[in-house]
């Protein structure tokens, strides 16, 4: 799922860890680049609170909307955009989530290389990470024809990748694990919006 662990989270400790590391300190996650997605996360937030507002009276699933609001302000600093396949992607990633983090007989017995094909694990891991490829080959393709100011972590990541100027290349790959995994982090980030809201609103 996260082509050979080449994202940043996951990626085995050596040279390309630490080279993703700098460019996640001084590129992805810089102050600047941070202080830049203030005006989407105010923007959102807005949305939600008025929509909130807005059913006033009626009950409102917080746990859906809270999902939402993080997989929008996700959405939008990876890749730009709630782009069309947004649903469709989240349902292929929380399903992955949920195969892999489940329990499996294979699991107990690793050696046995038969029960993972019995269980049915491994190809719904292999199926799961196909479709996800093709999605983000589209979002990849579709950012790369539409080249704006780099404005998100794709564009930048995309940017230093024709760069061409580090030790070990950036490959489209390791840019589509990146962004996998930042879709990973949606229940994490609609956990920690769900506290910034609740001492907001106390």
């Amino acid at each position: 799922m996260l082509y050979n662990r080449t994202d940043i989270s996951f990626a085995v400790y050596g040279d390309y860890w630490r080279q993703m590391k700098k460019i996640t300190i001084l590129e992805l996650l810089s102050a600047k680049r941070v202080k830049s997605f203030k005006s989407v996360m105010n923007e959102e937030v807005s949305n939600f609170v008025k929509h909130v507002y807005s059913k006033a009276g009626s009950p409102v699933n917080l746990s859906k909307k809270l999902s939402l609001l993080g997989n929008g302000i996700i959405a939008i600093t990876s890749v730009g955009k709630k782009f069309k396949k947004q649903e469709a992607f989240l349902r292929v990633v929380e399903n992955a989530i949920r195969v892999a983090g489940g329990f499996s007989v294979a699991d107990a017995f690793p050696s046995y290389k038969f029960l993972h094909l019995i269980s049915g694990v491994s190809s719904t891991l292999r199926r799961a990470h196909r479709e996800a490829d093709d999605m983000l080959e589209e979002i990849i393709n579709e950012r790369k024809t539409n080249k704006t100011e780099a404005d998100n972590i794709l564009d930048v990541l995309l940017d230093i990748q024709k760069r061409g100027n580090l030790q070990l290349p950036l490959t489209t790959d390791n840019i589509k694990a990146i962004i996998l995994v930042s879709k990973l982090y949606i229940p994490a980030a609609s956990l920690a919006i769900a506290h910034a809201l609740t001492r907001t609103l106390a």
